[in-house]
């Protein structure tokens, strides 16, 4: 078994009212040097399969099916981990 963990982000360019409104709050609250702020979606799996190979193209198939839209967000494997 596997522990995979996954980040959605969107893609450079498309907007982010959700950073911008944390943005704005931080310069709110004093935190002057938050210059910029990105947000995003952060996604466990455990995964059972044979070989950390076989958990990369499941991830793939899952993120590209539904989890990602690929028009305004990418994604990447930040941990591939056996359990």
């Amino acid at each position: 078994m596997y522990k995979v963990k996954l980040i959605v982000k969107l893609k450079e360019g498309v907007l982010d009212p959700v950073g911008n409104a944390i943005s704005s709050a931080c310069r709110t609250l004093g935190f002057d040097n938050v210059k910029e702020v990105h947000t995003g979606k952060y996604i466990e799996f455990i995964i059972d399969a044979n070989s950390e190979e076989k958990v990369r193209e499941e991830v793939k198939k899952l993120a590209e099916s539904f989890l990602v839209n690929p028009i305004i967000e990418d994604y990447f494997i930040l941990e591939i981990k056996k359990i």
